[in-house]
């Protein structure tokens, strides 16, 4: 079972049905399966340190929304994208994390900052919409197109950052 979930079975199993430690394409196969759950693993944390200093400070003075927002709607795009397409959960898991704790951290500019208003809760409805949108309506054509404008996103996403600094 656990070789069907970590896509191995095929590649590492011998016709007896013994593992073939020795085949390369297995070790290869073994490898980038561990860098991609090392990826996930990572991203699963990589905004914590932020999210904590958020927290402490009670502020989210000196951070720009817009790059939150923007990174938001490129994971949108990357998750409905990865979905549709069928990959497997460590070719894209890392972008459910970072969506959530961008997602917390858009929480926490309106918990510090004007309160969670009615804007606030729009914009929760206006992400809801545009990830089922992505996922079940606009099609797959479309959403292809969408993933190479990611970079220009990210890149734009930076801006309002670094203008704020």
């Amino acid at each position: 079972m656990s070789d069907k979930w970590f896509g191995l079975g095929e590649v590492c199993l011998s016709p007896a049905g013994d593992w073939d430690v020795v085949n390369s394409k297995c070790i290869s196969l073994f490898i980038s399966k561990c860098l991609g759950l090392g990826i996930i693993a990572g991203s699963a944390i990589v905004k914590v340190p932020q999210i904590m200093k958020i927290m402490a400070k009670r502020s989210t003075l000196g951070l720009s929304a817009l790059m939150f927002h923007l990174e938001l709607i490129g994971y949108i795009i990357m998750l409905a994208y990865a979905y549709r397409q069928k990959f497997p959960f460590v070719a894209y898991g890392e972008y459910v994390f970072l969506f959530a704790q961008n997602f917390f951290i858009l929480f926490l500019f309106a918990y510090y900052g004007k309160g969670l208003t009615m804007t606030y809760w729009a914009q929760v409805k206006l992400y809801v919409g545009f990830t089922g949108l992505l996922v079940f309506i606009i099609p797959n054509e479309t959403v292809s197109l969408l993933v190479l404008r990611i970079i220009p996103i990210v890149i734009a996403s930076r801006l309002p950052q670094i203008y704020s600094n």
